[in-house]
């Protein structure tokens, strides 16, 4: 009967499936690389985010656990040095903060786990199989929901009816990105036009208004793009001289001097990417965290903005507002 009892325990060693991952381990201190193409200024919201939704984990910065900060400031190429930075620093998670900080640190490790924190399209952007099983190293938080892109044509077209031409900027590159893709199936549902305004890098933004004059748009959109946010309110000036009513993805572009901006809340989606970072910590699977998309959304009018371009946002359009910067 011993042999017999010995023979079972060993085959439910051999044959039991291995953890879901390593857990952490009481005492140590988890060590968590934070990845983005921004500025270290715009970073930091996203860190703050980060911290708020870690510490009401109970993860601390400086008792149980360590930030390795590692911010591009706009330079592309950069970041997949900083995310093997992250790796050769042995991280347990690597947070990544937009599409191209996605792409370097997975690029840079398929086997550290990588949270997005605010990915445009992950699934298009080959990071997860699917955002309900991610299928690999990678999980976290996604920016694009349906329809947002034709929401913000809708506003557009509330506050300028008259409107039929849109100027999409973003940045310049063989293939058009998700935003734009979403944009141009949109437009003719929304009775407009698109003319996709391309900046190319490095950003001297020389030809913004040049291209804007030629184009004869009514209106601009902007898509987020984390390249560009460091030349916001330059490229807001350069609109607003044109004096075209615009609605951008992200709200700091209508606090630098934007028209509007919808989108989703940037701040919660980060602070979400907290939840997948205590979880893998604890031992869950990447591949079996469903990818979550926003659920709240920021909807900001610049009043001061809509004066200086001789604008009246009608009343139906206010009441909506989240914020109005006077």
């Amino acid at each position: 009967m011993r042999r017999i009892g010995l023979a079972v325990a060993l085959a439910v060693c051999l044959f039991a499936p291995p953890p879901a991952a390593q857990t952490q381990q009481p005492g140590k201190v988890a060590r968590l690389g934070l990845l983005g193409l921004f500025t270290p200024e715009l970073g930091s919201r996203s860190v703050a985010a980060v911290r708020e939704g870690l510490g009401e984990l109970g993860w601390h910065e400086g008792q149980n656990i360590h930030f390795e900060h590692r911010y591009a400031s706009g330079k592309r190429d950069q970041l997949g040095t900083l995310a093997a930075e992250l790796v050769q620093r042995k991280v347990d998670i690597i947070v990544a903060f937009g599409t191209d900080a996605t792409r370097a640190a997975r690029g840079a490790t398929s086997s550290i786990p990588i949270v997005m924190g605010a990915v445009s399209d992950p699934v298009t952007s080959g990071f997860v199989t699917s955002l309900a099983r991610p299928g690999g190293n990678v999980t976290g938080t996604s920016l694009l929901v349906p329809d947002l892109i034709g929401k913000q044509i809708q506003l557009l077209k509330e506050v300028a009816p008259r409107a039929s031409r849109i100027g999409v900027i973003s940045l310049g590159g063989p293939a058009p990105s998700a935003s734009m893709k979403e944009a141009e199936a949109t437009a003719p549902r929304q009775g407009v036009k698109l003319h996709r305004i391309a900046l190319r890098e490095p950003l001297t933004l020389d030809d913004l208004a040049p291209q804007l004059r030629t184009a004869r748009v009514d209106a601009i959109l902007g898509v987020a793009n984390p390249a560009l946010d460091d030349v916001r309110t330059r490229i807001v000036e350069i609109v607003n001289a044109q004096r075209l009513p615009s609605i951008f993805t992200l709200t700091y572009w209508a606090e630098a001097g934007g028209l509007m901006s919808y989108s989703a809340d940037l701040y919660a989606l980060q602070r979400r990417a907290a939840t997948f970072v205590d979880r893998i910590l604890k031992g869950a699977r990447p591949a079996e965290l469903p990818v979550e998309q926003a659920r709240k959304f920021e909807f900001v009018i610049n009043l001061k903005t809509a004066k200086a371009l001789g604008l009246t946002i009608p009343q139906s359009v206010l009441v909506r507002a989240d914020q109005v910067i006077e």
